[in-house]
């Protein structure tokens, strides 16, 4: 009998995503596959999936009365977004051995992903926009903000990411260098040098990558 490779998580371990906090979450496509929209001159036209997906994170905080959203970016083949959890600091936290067979924490960043997730694919096959499977990918990435110079710096990664997405792949076609992009970006958006790349948080720094699923490192 073999047995199957255990599948890794990007929780930390035994910390209770439920507690009060902002997390910077990235949802991919299953196989990165490009069905919510497509990026022009720095700008994304959603798909109608990716119209789904906008309305349904949006509407997040109908179902929640303790989570509310910050800055949010959808891609072709993923989703960034700030989710800002008003949880109860005065109870203990929740401990993997008190779950039900594993079950995520009612309020959780990952029930309330799970629920987002399993919402979009619901109306994408009603709408038959969608009959294969599945949709996403099974997992996605976090990071907790721990402080304002964070925030700050993963809402302009967050808000440059389009601009940065473009630039990434038509560079050669607009006959344009890595440096007159950069000063584009100084000039344009206030931001300096590889900035527009990164997520600098503390003493660590994540690269922008093309498929933009990098885990945040600010733990």
């Amino acid at each position: 009998m073999t047995t199957q490779p255990r599948k890794r998580s990007f929780r930390l371990k035994d910390y209770d995503y439920s507690q009060s906090g902002s997390y910077f979450v990235t949802i991919s496509t299953f196989h990165s596959r490009h069905i919510f929209g497509r990026i022009t001159d720095g700008s994304i036209t959603l798909s109608p999936i990716g119209i789904i997906v906008e309305s349904d994170w949006r509407e997040i905080p109908d179902h929640y009365d303790n989570i509310s959203l910050d800055a949010y970016c959808i891609m072709p083949n993923h989703l960034h977004g700030i989710v800002v959890i008003e949880g109860n600091d005065n109870s203990p936290p929740t401990t993997r051995a008190e779950r039900h067979f594993g079950q995520p924490i009612r309020g959780s960043l990952s029930s309330i992903i799970g629920a987002f997730k399993a919402g979009v694919t619901w109306k994408a096959r009603q709408a038959k926009l969608w009959r294969k499977a599945p949709l996403w990918h099974p997992r996605f990435y976090d990071c907790i903000i721990r402080s304002d110079l964070s925030l700050y710096r993963i809402r302009r990664y967050i808000n440059l990411n389009p601009i940065v997405w473009d630039y990434r792949r038509n560079w050669k076609k607009r006959g344009e260098s890595e440096v007159e992009f950069e000063e584009k970006l100084r000039v344009e958006y206030g931001v300096d040098g590889q900035s527009a790349y990164e997520v600098l948080t503390s003493d660590k720094v994540v690269k922008h990558r093309r498929d933009m699923t990098e885990s945040c490192p600010d733990r």
